[in-house]
């Protein structure tokens, strides 16, 4: 852990002459399309492509490296032909952190890497009775691009795979043993402002 400190100290400097602007922080807004089980669903339940949103802040060490962490919530819409009550609110949200890897361009256009590490808590709430997990670990992979609008603005189209395992079991609605497979493909468009 000291020597993570005193590399990050160290690369401080280096992000603030690479790039002058070292922080940042972004806004998220997109859809999320469930994968897996919770498209497929579980006891009946399944679910279709929903809204997505989330919130972020990057710290540029390097001109190629960053260490990123926010929160987001993934939402879902149920399937037509499942059990799914129509108005139930099906929703993933939680925390995520990882490393943002800079890949090679020479546009100004910038393409990046992320992944990461999730701690989110799936729900599933109809007419105000809510069934939630216990916060799971997961993980995230995307890839993504910087385009500058401005000195201090950029958009950032991005699509990344969200996957974790929660013990909330549909049929019941309680937590239990069984574990059901939350996964996601998230394609969404943030707005960055750089300081």
């Amino acid at each position: 852990m000291t020597a993570l400190l005193v590399w990050v100290a160290a690369a401080l400097p280096v992000a603030a002459q690479d790039s002058g602007q070292p922080f940042s922080v972004e806004g998220r807004l997109g859809f999320s399309f469930p994968t897996g089980s919770l498209a497929r669903g579980q006891r009946g339940v399944a679910t279709n492509v929903g809204l997505t949103r989330g919130l972020s802040a990057l710290l540029q060490l390097h001109s190629h490296l960053g260490l990123y962490g926010g929160w987001s919530r993934h939402g879902f819409a149920c399937s037509e032909d499942s059990d799914c009550a129509a108005d139930a609110v099906i929703a993933s949200k939680g925390f995520e952190a990882g490393v943002k890897i800079v890949l090679p361009h020479q546009t100004a256009t910038v393409p990046y890497f992320r992944g990461g590490v999730t701690l989110h808590r799936f729900s599933y709430d109809l007419d105000g009775v809510v069934a939630e997990s216990d916060i799971a670990p997961g993980v995230e992979a995307g890839v993504g691009a910087d385009v500058a609008m401005h000195r201090n603005l950029s958009l950032t189209p991005q699509v990344r795979f969200l996957y974790y395992r929660t013990d909330l079991n549909l049929e019941t609605f309680n937590t239990g043993a069984e574990t059901f497979v939350v996964s996601s493909v998230v394609i969404d468009l943030g707005a960055r402002l750089h300081f």
